[in-house]
């Protein structure tokens, strides 16, 4: 996350360590926390003064960016935090977890304001939320979901206004099962020279090898482009 006024970044990392950085001159101003939960996402409020962190095991943590002392922590028990978002008012904090759920809480109270989503789809047993993003008016949330599913919410009423883009209803990829290795008959050693053409004009590439002897053999693909299978004509 990146102060408003561009002049410092803060990292968190796997060991839960939050770091404060000079943006000028890349060196370490100050370590936050040395050591924690993994820390897997980070939000700064639009005034800059408080930096919002979530870990692994579903904390969510505020803390001052002028004194680096936590200021309060917020729980969503047993769950991984995603993604967080900070409304432009810097009053609200919606945030998502393992689940797919999307909560807002209140910067102030740390209290949970409402629960947007209990949670996600699993149409790929990806029920997760991986980004937000709040529009310029401060009016819309938008949150992207592992799923691909692109969802509009009113920040004021905590309602899905629209879904700009479905979640996929198939897996992007077909399961093929492992074959035989294709030239497991071609003999040939480290001294022949081989090359794949066309020999019978079926649009499928043949194999022709040399020896040492200067001999050459041929093995006619008689399976498919795809899945090639040899049968020897000529053995070198």
């Amino acid at each position: 996350a990146v102060s408003p006024d561009g002049a410092t970044l803060f990292s968190g990392n796997d060991i839960g360590a939050l770091t404060v950085w000079s943006t000028s001159s890349g060196q370490k101003i100050n370590t936050m926390q040395e050591k924690g939960s993994s820390i897997s996402t980070l939000a700064m409020s639009p005034d800059g003064a408080t930096l919002f962190s979530g870990d692994g095991n579903g904390a969510l943590t505020a803390w001052s960016t002028i004194s680096g002392q936590k200021i309060n922590t917020m729980l969503v028990p047993g769950s991984w935090i995603y993604t967080l978002a900070v409304s432009l008012d810097g009053a609200t904090l919606f945030s998502s977890d393992g689940n797919g759920a999307l909560t807002a809480w209140s910067t102030i109270s740390g209290q949970k304001i409402s629960t947007m989503q209990e949670k996600g789809s699993r149409i790929l047993d990806y029920p997760e939320i991986t980004t937000l993003a709040v529009s310029p008016d401060g009016a819309t949330l938008f949150s992207g979901d592992r799923n691909g599913a692109l969802t509009a919410w009113s920040i004021s009423s905590g309602q899905k206004i629209n879904v700009l883009a479905p979640a996929v209803e198939s897996r992007a990829f077909e399961y093929v099962p492992v074959l035989a290795n294709p030239f497991s008959n071609i003999a040939i050693d480290a001294t022949n020279g081989a090359a794949f053409l066309d020999v019978d004009g079926d649009g499928l590439q043949d194999v022709v090898a040399s020896n040492a002897l200067g001999k050459l053999g041929l093995w006619m693909n008689v399976g498919t482009a795809m899945h090639p299978r040899f049968k020897v004509e000529v053995s070198a």
